[in-house]
This record gives C-alpha cells, sequence and structure tokens, in this order.
C-alpha cells in the first residue's frame, strides 16, 4: 500500500502550480481513504497534526478541521485547512507531526484540493 506522501505525490505538481497563483489566504481540503482496520491509527496521527496545527508555533494556520466517516466510511477522513498563504503550508507539511502522517503505509487515496478565498 502506498503511503499518504506517494498518494499525495500524484496530485503535488498541479498543487504546487496552484499555489504559485496564489499570494493571500487559501484553502485546503483533503479525502484521505486508509485501509479498513487502520483508521483509528490514522485518527490519533491526524490529532497530532492538528494539535500542531492549532498551536502558536503554526500562526499562518488559520483553520485546521477534522471530519472522519461514519459507519462503513469510518476509514475516510475530510481535513479542512486554511491558511494566510503558501508559506503557512510549507511550514506545516515540514513539521514532523505532518512527515510521521505522510509515512503512514496503509493509505488506499489520498485527494488534495486547494482553494483561493476571495
Amino acid at each position: 500500500m502506498p503511503s499518504l506522501s506517494e498518494s499525495a505525490a500524484a496530485v503535488m505538481p498541479s498543487i504546487q502550480e496552484k499555489l504559485a497563483t496564489i499570494s493571500g489566504p487559501f484553502n485546503v481540503l483533503a479525502k484521505v481513504v486508509v485501509e479498513q482496520g487502520h483508521a483509528d491509527e490514522v485518527e490519533a496521527l491526524l490529532k497530532e497534526v492538528a494539535e500542531l496545527a492549532r498551536s502558536d508555533k503554526e500562526p499562518e494556520t488559520l483553520t485546521y478541521r477534522i471530519s472522519r466517516g461514519i459507519k462503513a466510511d469510518d476509514h475516510t477522513f475530510i481535513v479542512y485547512e486554511e491558511y494566510t498563504g503558501p508559506v503557512g503550508l510549507g511550514v506545516h507539511t515540514s513539521s514532523p507531526q505532518f512527515q510521521k502522517l505522510a509515512a503512514y503505509p496503509h493509505v488506499v487515496k489520498a485527494d488534495l484540493e486547494v482553494y483561493k478565498e476571495f
């Protein structure tokens, strides 16, 4: 199974392309699907990432919200992120907590979308 970083790597060129056109606030919507039986581990990792994102160590991260699917979809996560600008996402993704999540090996699919605020 690919890791989160391997799954996201396929969409990263288009994300980088979009970020190059943004100078102000933007949002990221991530959908991550993991193998059945591994969702609790991912939830714990996401909570670690969220704790850091909501702290004063990531001042460019304005919002970091995590949702988990219910019943049959409990292995699907939605993460809504809001940043002041592209630098904030760079700080966020370079943290040890995020890198630990990104290396998690039981990811089935990861989709990332970027939206410019206006």
